[in-house]
């Protein structure tokens, strides 16, 4: 974490696999000008997100694993539709499972997605 306190600033893109909620607020508090992050979050850890999601302002894309011992895909789009910045537009989610998200829950993630100003593309 040493590694980030030092040189966050300048990070664009950070991917770990490791799945450390330490790691992932250091993320937040010393990588504000991150564009892409691949990060793991446990279940019970959608505060994190939040975090990142609100401290990471020129994040453009995040790449989230899902699933059992995970986030659940329904927190995951939740957050994003309601945390990301206007410079979002990319959200890759995996599986280590079927996934859990319903045809409501998708239809509810990009109604409140068409609702954002300025409108951007979402790559899913």
């Amino acid at each position: 974490m040493k590694f980030l306190e030092n040189n966050g600033k300048n990070l664009k893109e950070f991917y770990t696999g490791e799945n450390s909620k330490d790691l992932s607020l250091s993320i937040a508090r010393f990588c504000p000008n991150l564009k892409n992050l691949f990060v793991l979050f446990n279940n019970g850890e959608l505060d994190v997100l939040k975090t990142i999601l609100i401290s990471c302002q020129y994040l453009e894309s995040i790449k989230i694993w899902c699933g059992i011992n995970y986030l659940s895909e329904k927190e995951v789009l939740e957050t994003v539709a309601k945390y990301s910045t206007n410079n979002f537009c990319e959200l890759k989610i995996h599986h280590n499972t079927t996934s859990d998200a319903s045809p409501d829950d998708l239809e509810s993630f990009f109604i409140c997605w068409e609702r954002r100003t300025p409108k951007k593309l979402l790559s899913f």
